[in-house]
């Protein structure tokens, strides 16, 4: 069982959507920083996470990141 709490934290400590100097801004909203916990759940997961690794354009794990966040909003909305 994953602990949501540490995933958030690692998620905004080691951004997914950082640049090749692994900077990046803090999360701009609240469904940013979950996006950002997602994806650092993801990454600690066997078999998915070299998935995620492979990926090295900064441009598109911006938008992945930025995506998770649009639908977290999106289902805030709906079922908020």
């Amino acid at each position: 069982m994953s602990d949501a709490s540490g995933d958030l934290t690692h998620g905004e400590k080691y951004p997914y959507d950082c640049d090749n100097n692994g900077e990046a801004e803090p999360s701009p909203d609240w469904a940013h920083f979950a996006a950002r916990g997602v994806v650092a759940n993801l990454r600690g997961r066997r078999g998915i996470k070299w998935s995620f690794e492979e990926i090295e354009e900064d441009d598109t794990r911006k938008e992945i990141v930025e995506c998770l966040a649009s639908i977290i909003r999106q289902a805030h909305g709906e079922k908020g």
